[in-house]
C-alpha cells in the first residue's frame, strides 16, 4: 500500500534529519571536546553508577512509554493488533522517547547524591562548559526536537491510516 510505503520512507528521513541536527549542535557547541576530557577525568566507580541508574530508568521509561502507545493504539483501533509497521513505530517511539528523559533524570540523580556530585564537579574542574547546568540544558535542546517526533511517531502508529 502506498500510504504504509510512504510511513517506511518518511519515518526514517525524520529519525536521519533529527540525529543531524542533534550532532551539528553538539559539534558546535564549546564544551564538546571538554566533554571527552571531562568523561576521562570521572573515576569508573562513578561512570558505572550513572550507567546503571539511567539504564533503569530507560528500561522503566521505555516499557511505560511502549505500554501507553500500545495501549491508545488499542483504544483508537479497537483492539485490532497493530499490524507490523504499527508495531515498529511503537517500539521505535518508545525506545527513542525515553532516552532524553532518562538522561535527565540520571544527571538529576547524580547531583542528589553527594558523592557522585563531587566526582563529577572534581572531573569538570577547570573546564567551564561541563558544569550540571548546560549538560540539561542541551539535553533539553535536544529533547525538544526529539520528543515531538515521538509523539507523533507514536500517534501515527496509534491510527494505523494504512491500515484502514
Amino acid at each position: 500500500m502506498l500510504a504504509e510505503r510512504i510511513v517506511a520512507v518518511v519515518t526514517p528521513a525524520a529519525w536521519l534529519a533529527a540525529m543531524l541536527l542533534v550532532q551539528r549542535y553538539r559539534r558546535s557547541t564549546q564544551g564538546f571536546a571538554e566533554r571527552a576530557v571531562f568523561r576521562s577525568r570521572l573515576p569508573a566507580s562513578a561512570q558505572g553508577v550513572e550507567y546503571y541508574v539511567f539504564m533503569a530508568l530507560f528500561v522503566a521509561l521505555f516499557l511505560g512509554l511502549f505500554k501507553g502507545a500500545f495501549a491508545l493504539h488499542q483504544a483508537i483501533r479497537h483492539g485490532l493488533r497493530p499490524g507490523d509497521l504499527a508495531m515498529v513505530l511503537i517500539i521505535l517511539s518508545s525506545c527513542i522517547g525515553a532516552l532524553v528523559p532518562a538522561m535527565l533524570v540520571a544527571n538529576m540523580v547524580s547531583w542528589l547524591v553527594p558523592s557522585l556530585r563531587r566526582a563529577n564537579q572534581a572531573a569538570s574542574a577547570g573546564l567551564p562548559t561541563t558544569t550540571f547546568r548546560r549538560a540539561n540544558l542541551g539535553l533539553a535542546a535536544i529533547g525538544a526536537v526529539i520528543l515531538p517526533l515521538c509523539a507523533a511517531q507514536a500517534l501515527l502508529a496509534a491510527f494505523e491510516p494504512w491500515a484502514r
